[in-house]
């Protein structure tokens, strides 16, 4: 399935975040003061992606979509 990427060509963006704010940031999801389900709006499998990606720019509701490359 890695083919998927510069076939369709795909653009894969990371991000970097310091590694002391992940303990804040687990403190207030796990606190409830922050849904992380509100924040993921579609979830496809590897062989969606394409389309979920145009998809969700597409859509003004749509906010993350989460592609699984395993499912």
């Amino acid at each position: 399935m890695a083919h998927v990427v510069p076939e369709h060509e795909i653009e894969v963006t990371g991000t970097f975040r310091y590694a002391n704010t992940w303990p804040t940031a687990i403190a207030l999801v796990a606190s409830g003061r922050v849904d992380l389900d509100r924040l993921v709006t579609s979830r496809h499998g590897l062989e969606q992606a394409p389309d979920a990606l145009a998809a969700s720019r597409r859509d003004p509701e749509a906010i993350k979509a989460i592609v699984h490359p395993g499912s």
